[in-house]
């Protein structure tokens, strides 16, 4: 009757009230999500693709670290020169099998390891990372900045101390977008996927070691740095085998030792 008729109009009109709350709810959890992808969606994207390659490459969230061990070898070896350099090496020279390879010196040693010796040109990191063209390398130096582009030191340190903790969400694009690319560079330096890289340096170089010896991995690299140029001296080993397994005593006499050759009179 009418006192029924009074309780369904009611009832309509709380259920259409009802419906119109979900509509305005779903409208408004729309909204807001195209509103959150508007304005961090690629930053979204760039955290998780960060930590995704974070669980893949744990060397993506370390930085150089000091070297901790400084003792230097004192066993009998030789005094290397090449490539307008010289220094020490804890190892006996088998000369039968050390020979040059274009820009390169690969120096075999009497106990099964060897070495390979390179001095690249001055900013062939950048060149090799941006391109040679001046609009590939003003496009990197506005990415990267002025001064990191400059200088081959400074650009290494710049992406070895790239780590995935630099991605953020709430960073601004053009930040993440640099940090990312720092990221993709750092996966391609070191020689081993898990190495270890520390901070190294005598009175005139400063530079890196990639790779810890205690892990005996089957490259390790050092990369010298003056402002003159570039010395990359790369170690070479077994992961295991009879031959001595190279320390980080052998490493700090060859990082102590290197200098540039006087020029000739």
């Amino acid at each position: 009757t009418r006192a029924h008729s009074v309780t369904e109009r009611v009832t309509m009109r709380l259920d259409m009230s009802k419906r119109r709350k979900i509509v305005v709810g779903i409208v408004l959890v729309c909204a807001s999500l195209l509103a959150y992808i508007g304005f961090f969606g690629s930053q979204t994207l760039m955290t998780i693709e960060a930590h995704a390659m974070g669980w893949e490459i744990p060397f993506l969230s370390s930085r150089p670290l000091p070297i901790t061990d400084i003792r230097v070898s004192e066993v009998h070896g030789a005094t290397l020169s090449y490539l307008g350099f010289s220094f020490e090496a804890p190892w006996e020279v088998d000369v039968s099998r050390t020979k040059a390879s274009g820009r390169f010196q690969l120096v075999a040693f009497t106990s099964g390891n060897a070495m390979m010796i390179a001095n690249p040109p001055k900013g062939e990191l950048a060149r090799s990372i941006g391109g040679s063209a001046e609009h590939q390398q003003r496009s990197l130096r506005n990415l990267l900045g002025e001064n990191v582009v400059a200088s081959d030191f400074l650009l290494l340190q710049t992406i070895l101390n790239a780590t995935l903790s630099d991605v953020r969400l709430f960073a601004r694009q053009r930040d993440d977008v640099s940090r990312m690319f720092l990221l993709t560079l750092k996966i391609l330096l070191p020689p081993e996927t898990h190495a270890l890289v520390f901070s190294i340096h005598n009175a005139t170089f400063q530079g890196f070691q990639l790779g810890d010896p205690a892990n005996r991995p089957r490259m390790i690299l050092l990369q010298l740095f003056d402002n003159e140029g570039e010395l990359d001296v790369t170690l070479l080993q077994k992961g295991q085998g009879p031959q001595p397994a190279i320390n980080q005593a052998d490493l700090n006499r060859i990082i102590q030792t290197v200098r540039r050759h006087a020029p000739s009179a």
